[in-house]
This record gives C-alpha cells, sequence and structure tokens, in this order.
C-alpha cells in the first residue's frame, strides 16, 4: 500500500533537515528521508563540519591525544544530533529510513532491510548532499577515512594532501598540530586560489613558518602503494614517500543514479540536478536544495538553500540568494574568511577600487590574547564608495567576517561604515 504525505524530503543533512523543519512550521505533513538514524545531521554533522572542526578546536589548544580529540568530536556529534531528532519531533516531522530511488508516477520507494515502502507525495525535496570525489587512477583516501576511529587512531608520520583548498588547508592544519609532518599539493600557484591574494599568502606563509611543505603548480601524476608508504609522483616536481596520500580536491553531487531521476523526468548535468527557476527541477512536483545541485558546497549555502526550496513548494514567495555575499570560512591554523568580490576578481572585471587594511599587531585584545598575526581588508568602488567585499586572517576571522555580511547587503558605503562604533578592547574594533 503506497503511503501518502504532503512533503517528502530525501536527505536529512542541512538543507533537508532545513527543508522538513520549515514545512513542520507551515503545519505541513512532512516525512524526512534518510539511510539510516545514524545518517541523521549528513554529511556536516557526521563526516565534515562538526568533527572536523571538533578537531581543530582541540588541537588548536595543544590537545594531541588522538583517542581524547576523538571522543571530544563523538560526544559533540551525538549532542547536535540528539537535539536535532527532538527538534524534529517535535515539530511533528516524520521519519523513513532506507534507501531511496523514484519509480515512475512520482512513487518513491524506500528500501531496508530487504523490505521496501512505497511513498506517493505531494511536493519532494531533494537534498541528497554529496560524496567526496576521487583522482583517477591515483589510489587516495578521503575525508572520510578520517572520521572512522579505526583509522585516526592510525595516522602515519607523514601525510601528503592533494588539493589545497578549504578542506586541504584545515587537513594541514590539523596533522600538523598533533605532530604529523605535512606535505600539501595544489595544481593551482597558490593555496586557497579562489580566496583573496593576500589572505592566500599569508596563510602559505603561516602554514611554511610551522614547518608544512606546500607544493603549488604541482600535478599529481601517480601514487604506488608499497610497504613503507606511498610514492608519489609528480608532473614537475620528481617523486617523494608519504604514510598516506589524502585527497581533498573536491566532491560529487551523490543524487544520481542512486535516485533513478530520469523516471521522473529531472534532468542532469554533471550529476548536479538542473533547475527550472527557483529550486524547481524539470519535473514539477519535484524541488531541490544543497549539494544536489551546482551552487556553493557549504554547509550554511545549503541550509540557506532548504529553507527557500521548502518555502518554495509551499507556494510561497521568495526572495533570491545572493551567493555573492555568502560568507567563506576556513577554520585553518590561524583562521581565513572572505565575503563578497576579491581583490584579484574585481580587478579582473575592470572595476576602480580602492583597499583599506588593518592590521592585528595594532590591536590591543589580539595583543591581550596573544594571537596578533594577520589582517582584515576592505574592498570598496573607488567612485560610489560602496563596499564590494571584505577579507580576514587570523585570530577569529572566521567569526569576525559575518560584521560585513549586513553592510555588503545593504550596500552599505564605506563613509557609513566608519560611522560605526566598536566596543573596545575587541577584536571587531579591527573593523574601525
Amino acid at each position: 500500500m503506497t503511503e501518502k504525505y504532503e512533503f517528502a524530503v530525501i536527505g536529512s543533512g542541512p538543507a533537508g533537515f532545513n527543508a522538513a523543519l520549515t514545512l513542520a512550521g507551515l503545519k505541513r505533513n512532512v516525512l524526512l528521508i534518510d539511510r539510516t538514524p545514524s545518517s541523521l545531521g549528513g554529511t556536516c554533522l557526521n563526516r565534515g563540519c562538526i568533527p572536523m572542526k571538533t578537531y581543530l578546536e582541540e588541537a588548536g589548544r595543544g590537545v594531541s591525544d588522538i583517542e581524547s580529540i576523538l571522543k571530544k568530536a563523538s560526544s559533540n556529534i551525538e549532542t547536535i544530533k540528539n537535539g536535532l531528532k527532538y527538534t524534529l519531533e517535535k515539530a511533528g516531522v516524520k521519519f523513513a529510513w532506507g534507501e531511496a530511488s523514484f519509480l515512475p508516477g512520482n512513487i518513491l520507494r524506500i528500501s531496508s532491510g530487504g523490505e521496501y515502502r512505497e511513498v506517493r507525495a505531494g511536493k519532494y525535496i531533494i537534498a541528497a548532499g554529496s560524496e567526496p570525489s576521487s583522482i583517477p587512477g591515483i589510489p587516495a583516501v578521503t575525508s572520510d577515512f578520517f572520521f572512522s576511529a579505526e583509522n585516526i587512531t592510525k595516522i602515519p608520520e607523514t601525510v601528503a594532501i592533494a588539493g589545497a583548498g578549504y578542506a586541504g588547508c584545515e587537513f594541514a592544519s590539523f596533522l600538523d598540530a598533533i605532530g604529523r609532518k605535512v606535505v600539501l599539493i595544489e595544481l593551482k600557484d597558490n593555496i586557497l586560489p579562489s580566496e583573496d591574494r593576500d589572505v592566500s599568502d599569508f596563510l602559505r606563509k603561516e602554514f611554511a613558518r610551522r614547518g608544512i611543505k606546500i607544493m603549488t603548480g604541482t600535478k599529481i601524476t601517480g601514487a604506488d602503494e608499497k610497504p613503507e608508504g606511498v610514492e608519489i609522483t609528480t608532473e614537475n616536481a620528481g617523486s617523494f614517500y608519504a604514510g598516506l596520500l589524502l585527497n581533498t580536491a573536491g566532491r560529487k553531487p551523490s543524487a544520481e543514479p542512486a535516485l533513478n531521476l530520469e523516471k521522473v523526468s529531472v534532468d542532469c548535468r554533471n550529476g548536479f540536478i538542473e533547475l527550472s527557476e527557483k529550486f524547481r527541477t524539470s519535473n514539477p512536483e519535484i524541488f531541490a536544495a544543497g549539494d544536489a545541485i551546482d551552487t556553493p558546497m557549504l554547509a550554511h549555502t545549503a541550509s540557506a538553500e532548504g529553507k527557500k526550496a521548502a518555502l518554495q513548494a509551499a507556494g510561497r514567495d521568495i526572495r533570491d540568494i545572493n551567493y555573492s555575499i555568502v560568507p567563506r570560512v576556513i577554520f585553518s591554523i590561524p583562521q581565513a574568511a572572505g565575503i563578497g568580490i576579491t581583490e584579484t576578481d574585481a580587478k579582473e572585471k575592470g572595476i576602480d577600487i580602492r583597499v583599506k587594511k588593518n592590521f592585528f599587531k595594532s590591536n590591543p585584545k589580539a595583543l591581550i590574547k596573544g594571537e596578533t598575526r594577520g589582517f582584515i581588508k576592505l574592498i570598496y568602488d573607488n567612485s560610489a564608495g560602496t563596499i564590494l567585499g571584505a577579507a580576514a586572517a587570523g585570530p577569529e576571522a572566521t567569526e569576525l567576517i559575518h560584521i560585513m555580511s549586513a553592510p555588503l547587503q545593504n550596500k552599505m558605503t564605506i563613509g557609513d561604515f566608519e560611522e560605526l562604533i566598536f566596543a573596545h578592547p575587541t577584536l571587531s574594533e579591527i573593523f574601525g
């Protein structure tokens, strides 16, 4: 017998659980689907943001005992998961656990343990998330390796990391902090290649100062597993050995082919679900959000998209997400962040800009904390004075960058911003 719901949400990560909670808040009948109860919270909670940031926070405090770090991460995951489950249940959201796949007629089959149930919803929201991608022909572990209790206690002395983006820089920071030798390999000419050049240069110098070996403009062409480790061959920098090769060079969406989207006429391109309008797919009854669609693969972006997709599916008017001012945060040691346009991008677009920069070495609170390395910078239109972007590197950069969200959203001028008063002594007053 086919079960009927007003809405079914596939995936319980940030996009999925926010979509379900939004619909439940509208007093709609909602079914939230994921593989197992342990999957609740998605990659972010179980194999991404939360455990990784716990690792970094503990290691940044000087904790090097892996068992202790793992115990703290597991505790944090469990606490958050229990709170999320309670919130969803209290809101009236129903759960279904199993592998989901579509059948013709917009029927969803959910299979688990050799049994299955069929669901027919008035509207579906696909929030199936993403998974680590691989380097063709190169044997390397992914980030998932480090979120296994069995694996993390056996980290070798030397780890090579392929990819120096957000995840690569965070793993490099963590591994360095717990006493491992790290080789960071990046195909482009600098680490954090999509971020402000000043931020990239600063973090590169800090990593080098800590002893992290950095190889930029370097392509990995081969990796052979041997008893003594992995022999890594590069196109232009020779060969070397590492105990482990970690690939952090990207993620790919998980929706296709698992969901059989072709059976319900949902179009995809390069694995991503295509949208015909705001979060609506080529099937008018099916919506999509989060890593399933081709937008920045960030948990906070997915959360916003889940809420918007739910409102759209419920027939509410929604504003477009301004992706250009989504904060970009890197929990490296030291931290880095950006929002809006970078100085390089502005110059490439021919925008006449000016830049203002302040350094933490002149900030009293940074001096008190003993963390004076780093800076903040503001980028603004030279003629109109409108603030276009900001970047930060140093203490609490991932928190401080949010100070610029409202000014960018409201197109504040640098003159208006300079009228703001920041409390003293705080790190925030570096913006003043």
